[in-house]
């Protein structure tokens, strides 16, 4: 879109003059993660090389950080934007198409709490479902829209999105890969560059040559768009700092997806990588649970592997028999709790419990309810009786308890 490409460029053109450096956070599931590969092999660190020659030209210093998680969605990444990504990514990308569906409130969720950061990032969707980009068209009158997604632009080659084999003989081995669906460790071989048995070698994720041609892709289109922002400079126009977004009202429909209230709340996740503050540093006093990956995470086998992986889902394992965990809640007022549950995979474990039934959680020593939130099905709010006082005060005590026993709770 003309406009989002114009504040792309301003960006660019601030990197230049003033900031001497440019960010790129990408988000999303396995495929951006870079699962069944190398971590180096991921799109975002093909699109890290990409970059920093180019940019190193003119003067900037840029780099792409890979903030992928195996089987996490948009939310409750998206709410913890700062946390996660820090306060100044110039561009954000959303890589979660196979985990969300069609659940495009929950982008706009995610693209507003991007869009919340300090640095008002250009939001990079990476989606051809209908009614998310509809969701976004209806940005597309705002300077923030999202950028261009570069699967249009492959797309657009008639490269892409074709669930059918091409001719060897005559194309690329990065387009004979798109769609293909290897089962065989044999055939796993020409797919991937990974030993045999390591994990993520699943037909759904992309070898290293689509991964490269993702990543190339999308460092052509950042080039190109620093090659606009310098024929600029050059052409004697100035550098001009972007007016501050004004979000329009949301779409969202559900207040529990914080749409309207982006980057008006704290938040803390165990899950790396990260760049801000970590849950556990919210511990009150002995700390109770062990904190453990959680069930189906791969990254120690891969670690073992030499695969290099990133993300890990850390998480607090309850039990019964452990007793209480406690966290000190700073200048808290009780107006809104979300509490989040560790992903564990595909199949949920036996016995894992739930946060709802199985979770004694207090405020201050009161009692509070927590409800499952409909399109973040691994989060729960928690609702205040009203005899809780509606204060701010300097710090509270939030304590959990597990009530089920022979059943383990992980936060």
């Amino acid at each position: 879109h003309g406009e989002s490409r114009s504040r792309l460029v301003g960006k660019l053109k601030r990197a230049v003059v003033e900031r001497k450096r440019f960010e790129v956070a990408a988000a999303g599931h396995s495929v951006c993660a870079g699962h069944g590969n190398y971590f180096n092999e991921s799109y975002a660190m093909v699109l890290d090389r990409g970059l920093r020659a180019g940019f190193a030209a003119a003067g900037v210093a840029a780099s792409a950080r890979n903030f992928g998680m195996g089987g996490a969605a948009a939310l409750p990444l998206g709410w913890c934007a700062a946390e996660v990504f820090g306060p100044e990514p110039d561009v954000v990308t959303w890589d979660f198409q196979m985990v969300e569906g069609k659940h495009w409130r929950v982008s706009e969720a995610f693209a507003r709490s991007a869009w919340a950061l300090a640095s008002q990032p250009v939001v990079v969707f990476f989606t051809k479902e209908s009614s998310r980009l509809a969701m976004l068209r209806r940005y597309a009158s705002m300077p923030s829209a999202s950028a261009p997604p570069p699967d249009e632009l492959v797309r657009d080659l008639g490269l892409a999105g074709r669930k059918r084999r091409f001719r060897a003989d005559a194309t690329p081995h990065a387009l004979v890969d798109i769609g293909f669906a290897p089962k065989s460790e044999v055939e796993k071989r020409r797919k991937f560059s990974t030993p045999d048995g390591a994990p993520g070698r699943v037909p759904w994720h992309p070898g290293w040559r689509v991964n490269k041609l993702f990543g190339s892709v999308l460092a052509v289109w950042l080039l190109s768009a620093l090659g606009d922002a310098l024929a600029e400079l050059d052409a004697g126009q100035r550098f001009e700092p972007a007016a501050p977004l004004a979000l329009p009202p949301s779409d969202c429909g559900d207040p529990a997806l914080l749409c309207e209230t982006p980057g008006q709340h704290r938040c803390a996740t165990t899950y790396e990588p990260k760049r801000g503050a970590d849950l556990r540093t919210f511990v009150s006093g002995h700390v109770a649970w062990p904190v453990l990956l959680a069930k189906g995470d791969p990254s120690l086998r891969a670690q073992l592997l030499g695969l290099g992986y990133l993300d890990r889902k850390w998480t607090f394992e309850g039990a019964a028999d452990r007793g209480p965990l406690a966290f000190a809640l700073d200048n808290f007022a009780p107006r809104s709790l979300v509490l989040c549950e560790a992903t564990t995979g595909w199949r949920r474990p036996p016995d894992l419990g739930h946060l709802d039934a199985d979770l004694d959680l207090r405020l201050d020593g009161t009692p509070l309810a927590l409800a499952r939130l409909a399109l973040v099905h691994n989060c729960f709010r928690a609702s205040f009786p009203p005899t809780l006082p509606d204060l701010r005060l300097d710090r509270r005590t939030l304590t959990l308890n597990v009530t089920t026993r022979h059943t383990k709770v992980y936060l």
